[in-house]
């Protein structure tokens, strides 16, 4: 099985996701659509006819005609998770979580995937009569599986709730050549998308690097920070060249898979870069249903949503919201990202330098490269297109936490 054309079909829904996001309004952005998918892939194995091919087709294969595979892809994609947990065991944690009303049945088979394809823990809450408690014990399970960067997910729980899906993910990296504090400059510029200058803490360092420039298409370089672990995460900087909006390059026709894959591959390791970006720290919530309607999801928020293979109840079910807090923190020594998605079920009613000097509005991503053995390190290590993207945003002002 060719993981890598996995890994590679999961990029559109996430750069439809950041499209959907992204204001260009000024606003800073967070998200991790790897925390998302992982949420709503567990709603799958429960899913039926269009309700199941939506999810399928949306998130996993844009090419898919039926759910004919739709097994198989779970499969690939609970694989994945487990390869990219393994690879990164000091420094990435993930956690599926599954909360059902006292006395709501779900079915064993269901119970059953869950448990040993996602390594999820189950616990029975009582929503309707014990409410705060409940709520407690979710936004604790959530504080204390991202290492206490998200300490309340939810602020309430509808009565209604039957089931609450929760995936929470945490990283944590140290730069494998960190920048000196000492080079910073705390009173540094960063131009605005609308023009304007704000003071920010610019990090500096001079290091050979994964780095590549498109000048043609896309119109915007590219660098690559590797982490001092073992791994296979990194975090690729994305920014376009000077006259070329960060909207611009967002709405470009190159800002498709095919593309962005290949000028990932082309990153040049032997290239002395001169580096210049803000620290910055960014948390978002994101109230997501109306976002993932437009990108093919609508079956399973309404009444004829079909996910009669969660529960023997004879009252249909659906989802009542999906919503994501995420935060992630750069600085001289690495980077620090947590996010929990939350699915509420409910009963239905060139030169020898090159430089790369991020004082303008930028894209960020921390991707997971999938290979075979021997794969560590460095994206020039791992086979080409095989990577997911676990946190993606955009920084318009590093001063602004939100």
């Amino acid at each position: 099985m060719d993981y890598h054309v996995h890994a590679r079909k999961q990029t559109p829904f996430v750069l439809d996701l950041m499209k959907k996001l992204y204001q260009g309004d000024g606003s800073n952005l967070v998200v991790s659509p790897y925390s998302l998918v992982s949420a709503l892939v567990i709603l799958i194995p429960g899913a039926g006819g269009k309700t199941r091919f939506e999810l399928l087709k949306t998130i996993l294969d844009r090419e898919a005609t039926d759910s004919s595979k739709a097994n198989e892809l779970i499969q690939v994609f609970s694989y994945m998770l487990d390869s990219v947990c393994k690879a990164n065991s000091d420094s990435l944690h993930v956690a599926n979580m599954l909360y059902v009303q006292q006395n709501f049945e779900l079915r064993p088979e269901y119970v059953s995937t869950l448990t040993n394809q996602f390594n999820a823990i189950g616990k029975q809450l009582d929503f309707a009569g014990s409410n705060a408690m409940a709520l407690k014990t979710i936004n604790d399970d959530v504080e204390k599986a991202t290492k206490g960067l998200i300490k309340q997910l939810l602020s309430q729980i509808d009565k209604s709730t039957r089931i609450v899906l929760v995936n929470a993910i945490y990283f944590k990296g140290t730069w494998k050549n960190q920048f000196s504090k000492g080079q910073t400059n705390e009173n540094g510029e960063f131009k605005k998308s609308n023009g304007s200058i704000v003071k920010a803490a610019m990090m500096f360092k001079k290091s050979k690097l994964p780095f590549f420039h498109d000048e043609t298409k896309l119109k915007a370089k590219f660098v690559q920070l590797d982490y001092k672990s073992e791994g296979n995460i990194s975090m690729v900087l994305v920014l376009p060249d000077e006259g070329n909006s960060l909207k611009q390059f967002i709405n470009s026709e190159w800002f498709e898979t095919d593309h962005l894959h290949s000028v990932m591959d082309k990153m040049n390791s032997s290239i002395d870069v001169i580096l210049t970006i803000p620290r910055f720290k960014i948390s978002c919530t994101h109230y997501l249903v109306d976002h993932l309607k437009p990108l093919g999801i609508n079956e399973v928020f309404g009444d004829n949503a079909d996910l009669k293979g969660i529960t023997n109840c004879s009252e249909p079910m659906c989802v009542g919201d999906v919503i994501q807090k995420a935060v992630i923190e750069v600085n001289e020594e690495g980077t620090e990202a947590a996010a929990a998605t939350r699915i509420r079920c409910v009963l239905c009613c060139a030169s020898s330098n090159v430089y790369f000097d991020a004082n303008r509005p930028f894209l960020y991503m921390l991707v997971a490269n999938h290979g075979g053995s021997g794969c560590v390190g460095n994206f020039n290590r791992f086979k080409a297109s095989a990577r997911q993207v676990l946190f993606a945003g955009v920084v318009e002002d590093p001063n602004v936490s939100k």
